[in-house]
């Protein structure tokens, strides 16, 4: 499947095509990975990228499928949330410099059952600060430039409070 393609093709379908073997949770989290880097240079959608790990886990979910494991109705599809969900391991900011390196001990509950689901996390999308903000550049972030949370989008778009997520999404 060209890589083009996996961007734009829905989790239910994507499960099915993993699952069916017709393409590898690798191959789909490469695709996945690529496209956000190339989104990231230009919008600056994600906060954090988790590479190695979401790599590391699409190679599980293919070695579980090679062994005829049981698995879950997502099962090697990529995830990502927005920087207000807590996320085990993984930088959680709600969008503010107060929180600029809280790393969860925990997955929030709505994650933790994705992952159970066989969802793979991949990254964070930016949020407004504690996503109270109407755009994705709360008064932290305005106050510097340079702040990761900070999402670069064309001004004729209209974001709202998702901006990373949305961003990220309509950009594939």
């Amino acid at each position: 499947m060209p890589p083009a393609e996996i961007a734009y093709t829905s989790a239910a379908d994507l499960a099915r095509l993993i699952r069916n073997k017709t393409v590898s949770a690798t191959e789909v989290m490469r695709a996945t990975l690529d496209r956000a880097d190339r989104a990231q240079q230009i919008l600056n959608c994600f906060i954090t990228i988790c590479r190695d790990e979401a790599m590391r886990d699409a190679a599980a979910a293919d070695a579980a499928l090679a062994r005829g494991d049981d698995v879950g109705p997502l099962h090697g599809v990529p995830l990502h949330v927005k920087d207000i969900v807590n996320t085990k391991g993984v930088r959680t900011t709600f969008g503010s410099f107060i929180h600029e390196h809280n790393v969860p001990e925990a997955d929030s509950v709505c994650v933790a059952r994705l992952k159970a689901a066989g969802a793979i996390l991949f990254g964070k999308t930016t949020t407004p600060e504690f996503g109270h903000m109407v755009w994705t550049a709360g008064a932290a972030v305005r106050a510097h430039a340079q702040w990761p949370g900070m999402l670069r989008a064309p001004s004729r778009w209209i974001i709202g409070r998702c901006g990373g997520g949305l961003t990220r999404r309509a950009s594939g």
